[in-house]
């Protein structure tokens, strides 16, 4: 009789991360406030190091707005024991459509 499937746990490489990154648009962002925890999903571009989320202006901004600390994960998912995941750690930089960012937001919207 064959032993059922178990999982196996291993880091993956900056490479691996970045490919996943890069073949995802949709994660999650976890963030708190006070005594309050929240995850939301969110669509994103990752681009030369840089994971671009977007979204519409409403509680997740004014949350963040208050404590820009944040987790980001996204996942692919082949079967019950055969996924990975990636979780980066970071701040919220909001970028504006005016000024000295419209090159960066323009990139990050139409990536």
């Amino acid at each position: 009789m064959t032993p059922p499937p178990a999982p196996s746990f291993r880091d993956l490489s900056r490479e691996e991360c970045e490919a996943i990154l890069t073949r995802n648009h949709v994660g999650r962002v976890a963030f708190s406030y006070h005594d309050h925890v929240d995850i939301e999903p969110i669509h994103f571009v990752y681009s030369e190091g840089w994971i671009y989320g977007r979204t519409t202006h409403g509680t997740k901004l004014r949350t963040l707005a208050h404590n820009r600390w944040l987790a980001f994960e996204v996942d692919e998912i082949d079967a019950t024991f055969e996924w990975r995941s990636v979780v980066v750690k970071g701040a919220l930089y909001v970028l504006e459509q005016n000024g000295n960012q419209n090159a960066i937001f323009d990139k990050a919207l139409h990536h």
